[in-house]
């Protein structure tokens, strides 16, 4: 599956900020706002991506990305757009790139605090067809800003711009999944501005030839809670570190370092393993001696979810199998995870566990600072994970 960042516009509605940069370069706290949209991608496992911006500010773009290499891109290319022309001229602009194949298509101007990985994983074993995510919006005044979707049960049959009476309470937010049909459509499509590339299926029900949305036009209501800490600057207090692992491959399969003592803090005293089958959540321990962790998930995958206890700060990332990263998290941190496979779980301790002085303390799984970070609210827990 391929990628696709919509960074173009004019940004009118921000002048004079626009008047000197593209409105997706401008700061989000720490950053600019469209390396928001790269890791989004990224983190969901699509690392061949194309940009497409205009304007006199589009070499911008390409002095912060470079190669994409620093962001965990493969390839990444781009694309100008002459002039703005909305997202399905915008789209176009990508034909040749995407070649065929499934595309996720992500306006640059919106941030996603949730996982897009379950997303991408539904898309990519559904048939044919075209998938939309929405957000619940409870206020009338809010939805009358919006695209909203119009629902038959859970299957979108059309979108209603800026509505003055909802048809729902989904609004329609910033990222489109397309097989190769959207192509035939898109000549149609860059007429219509925001009503581009969703049509109402036919009356079975059924994806009507060039219909976009159809029968498997289903709504993904798997949000899951986002994949990096936003409320400080990377590494500042937290300090919380990745580390990727480079698989070497050749035919008799791969061989990785998980860790060098060098790189880490404290050295390595203890190795764990533990064996947990889909659906179990560990944690969330904290140690008051300095002890800290190393996390690595040698087969299948899971969901790390790291807590500041003073802060109430959060940090979760999905690794394993489609996500090769140990996470070294200091040990004053309440921490644990969630098996999203059958998987196997390594955590290498920097104290040896000393059965007659435990340093273990926890804090539920369900404490409300963490709990919307989890993928299920029905664990597999042990009886000293589910004592209140």
């Amino acid at each position: 599956m391929k990628g696709v960042i919509l960074a173009g516009g004019s940004g009118t509605r921000l002048h004079p900020l626009t008047r000197i940069t593209n409105k997706h370069l401008l700061p989000l706290y720490d950053r600019p706002m469209v390396t928001y949209a790269v890791e989004a991608l990224v983190q969901s496992g699509i690392d061949e991506l194309m940009l497409v911006t205009g304007g006199t500010h589009a070499g911008e773009f390409f002095r912060l990305l470079g190669n994409g290499h620093e962001y965990g891109i493969d390839r990444l290319a781009y694309a100008y757009q002459d002039e703005a022309g909305g997202i399905a001229d915008a789209l176009g602009h990508a034909e040749r790139f995407v070649a065929g194949d499934k595309v996720c298509v992500l306006l640059a101007d919106n941030i996603f605090e949730n996982s897009l990985r379950p997303t991408v994983e539904n898309f990519a074993h559904q048939d044919a067809g075209a998938r939309i995510v929405l957000s619940r919006v409870e206020e009338d005044e809010h939805l009358r800003h919006l695209g909203v979707a119009s629902l038959e049960g859970d299957r979108v049959v059309g979108i209603v711009e800026k509505p003055e009476s909802p048809p729902s309470r989904f609004a329609v937010t910033g990222v489109y999944f397309y097989d190769a049909q959207v192509w035939e459509v898109l000549p149609r499509a860059r007429d219509h501005r925001r009503q581009q590339l969703v049509c109402r299926p036919g009356i079975d029900g059924g994806r009507r030839r060039g219909g976009v949305l159809g029968r498997r036009g289903r709504v993904d209501r798997r949000l899951l809670r986002g994949e990096r800490l936003r409320s400080k600057p990377r590494g500042a207090h937290v300090n919380i570190r990745t580390l990727p692992l480079e698989l070497h491959e050749d035919g008799r399969g791969w061989f990785a370092e998980l860790v060098r003592a060098s790189e880490l803090p404290k050295p390595i005293r203890q190795v764990n393993l533990s064996r947990s089958r889909q659906g179990v959540i560990r944690g969330l321990p904290y140690h008051e001696r300095g002890q800290d962790d190393v996390f690595v998930c040698l087969s299948g995958m899971v969901r790390v979810v790291v807590l500041d206890r003073e802060s109430g700060e959060v940090f979760t990332l999905d690794i394993g199998d489609d996500n090769p990263i140990a996470i070294y998290v200091p040990g004053i941190h309440a921490h644990g995870y969630e098996a999203l496979s059958d998987c196997l779980f390594a955590y290498l301790v920097t104290e040896e566990y000393d059965p007659a002085n435990p340093d273990e303390h926890g804090i539920p799984w369900d404490d409300e600072r963490v709990r919307h970070l989890w993928s299920t609210s029905s664990p597999i827990l042990s009886a000293r994970d589910a004592s209140p």
